[in-house]
């Protein structure tokens, strides 16, 4: 299922309890013979003003959706003891508490809209059909009659029933994940279990103060809800933050070991992405010429060629050290980069492809928080790529050295697939050391492996074994495929102009494929011996391992 099927889904699953509920609210007004009171009127108001609040703190956090608070913020039921007694407060309370409910969450839904406004607005639709739901079924002199323990307990069973029959499943829908496998994650949520039973306590409590106090006293309880609602939201914003920096230095510490980091960096821009937004997160690195710049990371959908294009227009703007940023537009997609730097040196980028929906202020402020915590990571990465390459690479020339490419022959003869490896050996190399002398000897070496490259597939590797010997391998080649490279190969350099002060160069090859139960020294034994043979016919050849026979 795509991101934009989740989408659609999710909002199906949200507008339809709420045309339910819409159709509900109506037919129970209509039916409704008590005129509506000043009382009711202000009762609304306050119960309205006090779930706006609540709704504003209490509901699920962005950038939590990796996190076990991503699960515990769904259980934040904190409107629970405003709008459960508000069902008894009056003739009307059921359409009270749902019109609370409704406007409370829609009110909040537009304000914190750039960040959270459908989850928000899922919440208000479900907790209004719901008390619409209860209403029509338990009248409110029904209510009067029950004792401190069965509201209590009753209470715990519909705020239970809401989070599992209606915001588990459309959580589920929309992190695309299993239904089961959430509603199983909420089950086992003491933090879930706390609240209701808290919340419960404290409607019972409030009931007992609309019955005995009178609505003033019923409402004056409602009082510290939005202050708990603002500590638990501040608390799950801190560990978020703390979630994600101790990703970065998981991150590092990956890194400094020499282990893989990119689980980690993929846990950072998964910590970063919002799930029902069309996004594509990338964390991209210069490459050691810095002319280039390379994927480190990525998160989302492929992006299109006209993206990647305007991707690269933009990255070429942050080498400037005054620009943080750059943003542009591409049809309905914008893409954001966000310089990573070390100091005034520019390591690296993030970058932020989005479909329709805009970045809002405070996402920028996380973007960019979050480019100054890759920062090391990058520094570290590119460290070790370094670290790595001048432990593979013969100096010389930048190919592979013996060691790396006799790796590449074993994984390659491992494979029990077909393949095949040229033998190289540059002609009379030294005498063209004796004449002109090593500094044009190391031209020539350097001139060869150019050559060599040039010839190559993009899946074959090329690496120096020894003073003028070069070994290529070559996966999944035929023989024929072989042959035809291997002799791209001995005629590019037999056409190579080495300059004035640089000898004519040509070069003997040895062909071998991989057989059923090879060995890796077999198979080089046997190219070797072709390699012989191609110098004991004169040179500036190739012959193929057959003809040593």
């Amino acid at each position: 299922m795509t991101t934009l099927d989740r989408a659609r889904l999710y909002r199906m699953a949200i507008f339809a309890p709420g045309a339910i509920g819409l159709i509900a609210f109506i037919a129970a007004l209509a039916r409704s013979t008590a005129p509506w009171s000043l009382s009711d009127s202000l009762l609304a108001l306050f119960a309205l003003a006090a779930t706006l609040a609540v709704a504003f703190y209490a509901t699920s956090l962005p950038r939590l959706r990796s996190r076990r608070v991503a699960f515990g913020a769904e259980g934040y039921v904190l409107d629970v003891p405003i709008l459960a007694p508000l069902m008894l407060a009056s003739f009307h309370g059921g359409e009270i508490a749902a019109l609370a409910a409704f406007l409370g969450f829609s009110l909040a839904a537009y304000i914190r809209r750039e960040e959270l406004g459908f989850d928000i607005l899922r919440h208000g639709v479900g907790r209004a059909t719901l008390l619409l739901l209860v209403a029509a079924f338990v009248p409110p002199h029904a209510l009067l009659s029950w004792n401190f323990l069965r509201f209590g307990v009753t209470t715990v069973v519909i705020a239970a029933a809401y989070e599992f029959a209606f915001a588990a499943p459309l959580l589920a829908i929309a992190r695309n994940v299993s239904i089961r496998h959430t509603v199983l994650r909420f089950a086992r949520t003491r933090g879930l279990w706390l609240s209701l039973a808290t919340v419960a306590l404290w409607a019972s409590v409030d009931r007992w103060g609309f019955l005995t106090g009178g609505a003033a006293l019923g409402v004056a309880l409602w009082l510290p809800l939005p202050y708990v609602a603002w500590l638990r939201w501040n608390n799950d914003r801190l560990s978020g933050e703390l979630a994600r920096l101790k990703l970065v230095r998981e991150a590092v510490a990956a890194m400094l070991a020499a282990r893989d980091p990119l689980p980690q960096m993929r846990s950072i821009l998964g910590s970063l992405r919002r799930a029902l937004v069309d996004e594509t997160l990338e964390i991209v690195t210069r490459t050691e010429n810095k002319k280039k710049w390379q994927t480190v990371a990525s998160l989302g959908p492929t992006i299109g060629e006209d993206a990647a294009a305007l991707r690269a227009r933009l990255l070429a703007r942050l080498p400037s050290a005054e620009r943080e940023s750059a943003k542009a537009s591409v049809g309905a997609a914008t893409i954001s980069v966000y310089a990573i730097r070390a100091g005034d040196a520019l390591a690296g980028a993030l970058l932020v492809h989005r479909k329709r929906d805009d970045i809002s202020a405070r996402e920028h402020q996380q973007f960019y928080q979050a480019a100054r915590e890759l920062a090391p990571l990058l520094i570290d990465l590119q460290s070790i790529s370094e670290a790595h390459n001048a432990a593979n690479t013969d100096p010389l020339t930048g190919v592979f050295n013996r060691r790396a490419i006799l790796e590449r022959l074993n994984a390659v003869v491992d494979d029990a697939r077909h393949g095949a490896v040229l033998m190289l050996d540059i002609d009379r190399f030294k005498d063209i050391n004796d004449r002109l002398g090593h500094a044009a000897g190391d031209g020539v070496l350097r001139r060869v492996a150019d050559e060599i490259r040039a010839a190559l597939r993009l899946e074959d590797a090329l690496g120096r074994i020894g003073g003028e010997e070069f070994l290529v391998v070559m996966p999944d080649a035929s023989r024929d495929v072989a042959v035809a490279i291997g002799e791209r190969i001995r005629n590019g350099v037999a056409r190579s102009d080495g300059g004035e002060h640089q000898a004519a160069v040509t070069i003997s090859i040895g062909v071998a494929t991989v057989r059923g139960h090879d060995r890796p020294a077999e198979l080089l034994a046997r190219a070797d011996r072709a390699l012989y043979e191609a110098k004991r016919l004169g040179r500036n050849r190739l012959v193929e391992e057959e003809q040593t026979a």
